[in-house]
């Protein structure tokens, strides 16, 4: 009774190493809930690992008078090929407002263990961050950038912050990179 979606891949150490990350939300009708899952290929995507949940989040409410919560998240997942770190990036609703998180996941061969979450964004603030993506530079920085309501009051119009990390995502530093809003 779940609808998966925002199916994610990258290759391990490993390039014949596939992880695939996604989202199950519920359907119309059922209790709303949001879990993040990971499989894993050791034959370059032809077979998969059954699929292991990682967290269970709360989803982003719809803007919408009596409209469905929202359920996409862009859980993009990223590998440090040197050292076959995993990164996953998702947005969370838990805190009253949406907050982008960095999950570090080991491989530890028949499943993974979450090696600790991270708190992304760095405003003192209620607004909204969300549709977050990771990606790693060769220098072995992470780097996530998002969409941000903080720079406006009434946490409605976006622009773009892009969060850089220095120690394998245990902190950010925060740049403001769109300063038109949309």
């Amino acid at each position: 009774n779940a609808t998966f979606q925002d199916s994610f891949s990258a290759a391990g150490q490993n390039p014949s190493t596939v992880y695939v990350t996604f989202g199950a939300f519920s359907n119309a009708g059922l209790p709303n809930w949001n879990r993040i899952y990971i499989a894993k290929s050791t034959n370059g995507g032809l077979t998969f690992s059954t699929p292991q949940l990682l967290q269970t989040i709360t989803p982003l409410p719809d803007p919408l008078p009596n409209a469905p919560w929202r359920s996409d998240n862009t859980l993009w997942v990223a590998v440090d090929r040197a050292t076959n770190q995993i990164y996953v990036n998702y947005s969370d609703y838990n805190a009253g407002n949406a907050d982008v998180k960095l999950m570090r996941l080991a491989d530890d061969g028949s499943s993974f263990s979450i090696q600790g979450i991270t708190r992304v964004n760095g405003d003192a603030t209620q607004s909204d961050q969300f549709f977050p993506f990771v990606t790693l530079p060769p220098s072995g920085r992470v780097d996530v950038c998002y969409q941000d309501r903080q720079y406006e009051p009434g946490n409605a119009l976006i622009f773009t912050t892009c969060s850089m990390s220095f120690d394998q995502g245990l902190s950010f530093a925060h740049q403001r990179v769109t300063f038109t809003p949309f």
